[in-house]
């Protein structure tokens, strides 16, 4: 090692050359030097097992410490998207068939009786922005070469007015057109507020129109039906829902369905 004037450092570790054939004898008094080397390295021992006794104390106080344990994370189970649609779908009313009408963004359920036709329209011949899309009948027959049914349903959207005028409306245009060969009367009743909700349980301001038709002059269709309208008001349109059934004549097989079970039909319905 050289210091920062450039001599090189005088070797103080070792013993120094005494002259000319000078070395200790055995048996001889060591030289001074050499007890101070003894001195140093016995300092140095001590110094060393100190150090060691003080690691291993640390080290065995840091194992007597708790450590942290690693506790499994807790987490809320998510309800996802899937087991919301699966929700929505369960029938209210045990045994009926749930229908997602996905152009009126309504759900509602029919009795076992009904056949829903997924996927199919019906559009007014009288009203032709009026679309009944997912629509589903109840017991169709044949009288005199011709089809007919029992009931009819569906839904759809058409554009904002009135909420009340527009379920008035269409129920009756609707009534008179589904009973037309029989020459049909149509009364329609009063505006009812109905407390729909969506599938979240929020409120949808709603509106239910019955109208009464009265037929004559055709043995093979009721002499009496009902078309029930329930218009919903949406963000950009109205959604509706649309019942008819037969309430007494015709024939006596397939009788009339029960006035109160269509009712529940539109008691079904909710919002998503």
């Amino acid at each position: 090692m050289y210091p920062g004037n450039g001599q090189p450092q005088q070797n103080w570790g070792h013993q120094q050359y005494q002259g000319l054939g000078y070395f200790p004898q055995p048996g001889s008094q060591p030289p001074r030097k050499r007890g101070r080397l003894v001195v140093i390295f016995a300092i140095a021992a001590l110094v060393v097992i100190i150090g060691a006794v003080v690691t291993i104390v640390l080290v065995n106080r840091s194992s007597d410490e708790p450590q942290a344990q690693n506790q499994p994370a807790t987490s809320t189970p998510e309800t996802t998207t899937a087991s919301q649609g699966t929700a929505q779908l369960e029938p209210q009313n045990a045994g009926w068939s749930v229908i997602k009408n996905e152009k009126a963004s309504l759900i509602y359920e029919v009795p076992p009786a009904w056949t829903p036709s997924p996927g199919g329209t019906v559009t007014s011949k009288t009203q032709p922005d009026v679309v009944l899309s997912s629509p589903a009948t109840l017991a169709s027959y044949t009288c005199e070469g011709k089809r007919y049914s029992r009931g009819g349903m569906g839904g759809g959207t058409v554009k904002k007015s009135n909420l009340a005028e527009a379920a008035a409306n269409m129920a009756k245009a609707l009534g008179e057109e589904f009973y037309g060969s029989a020459q049909p009367s149509a009364q329609v009743g009063p505006p009812k507020q109905v407390s729909a909700k969506t599938t979240e349980g929020k409120p949808i301001k709603a509106v239910q129109v019955d109208a009464t038709i009265t037929t004559t002059g055709n043995a093979c269709m009721a002499s009496q039906g009902k078309v029930s309208v329930l218009m919903l008001e949406g963000p950009d349109t109205y959604s509706f829902l649309l019942v008819n059934t037969d309430l007494t004549g015709g024939p006596a097989t397939p009788p009339p369905p029960n006035e109160a079970e269509s009712q529940k039909i539109i008691n079904s319905v909710r919002g998503y």
